[in-house]
């Protein structure tokens, strides 16, 4: 699958051979493997049904979260916040290139990658869920009126700005040792 997730989006390349004994033309597929650690980039040929379905998965859609909070805001048009965040299995990213990215396999790594366990990945995904009902469901909000979706937006917008980026674990403590009855108390537990 690893190998399969790192080719390009123009890899397969169509070609034209002749059967020598017949003299019918059929279509060969070229498949262009990018360079790695141990082998230079190379094509080969496989099955054209390998062509067709790695075609097929590149035309594949996905589906592309448009914040429009920092595009109404201006922050995307100054380079400070982007406005486009294409949803990956398990976070979104943010490069503009996204068909292009050269961290295709360490997203984890990548300053464009935002995971959907951060509070701005919940935020982004709680943002494209109410413009996904205000969309597709003509019944939400169920009383009629914009004014509720509006009202969402301002409670999902409008979050502390002092809001930490990741929620981490809470913070050490180590508890105080109490002596033992019977024991003498210890050089640090003596008043001074």
């Amino acid at each position: 699958m690893d190998e399969i997730r790192r080719l390009e989006l123009e890899c397969v390349r169509w070609d034209q051979a002749t059967d020598p004994d017949s003299g019918e033309t059929y279509r060969v597929c070229l498949l262009h493997i990018p360079a790695n650690k141990t082998t230079a980039a190379f094509s080969k040929p496989v099955d054209p049904i390998v062509g067709e379905l790695i075609d097929a998965r590149n035309v594949r859609t996905i589906q592309v979260l448009i914040d429009r909070e920092s595009i109404l805001t201006g922050a995307a048009a100054s380079g400070e916040q982007p406005w486009k965040y294409y949803a990956l299995g398990e976070g979104y990213c943010s490069y503009d290139f996204f068909a292009k990215c050269p961290h295709r396999l360490a997203c984890a790594r990548c300053p464009f990658y935002v995971p959907k366990t951060s509070s701005r990945g919940q935020l982004l995904a709680v943002k494209d869920g109410i413009e996904e009902l205000a969309r597709y469901s003509p019944s939400w909000p169920r009383t009629g009126s914009p004014r509720a979706l509006r009202d969402h937006r301002t409670v999902v917008d409008h979050r502390p700005a002092d809001a930490p980026e990741q929620p981490g674990p809470p913070a050490e403590t180590t508890p105080t040792a109490r002596p033992e009855p019977d024991a003498p108390p210890t050089p640090s537990q003596r008043p001074a």
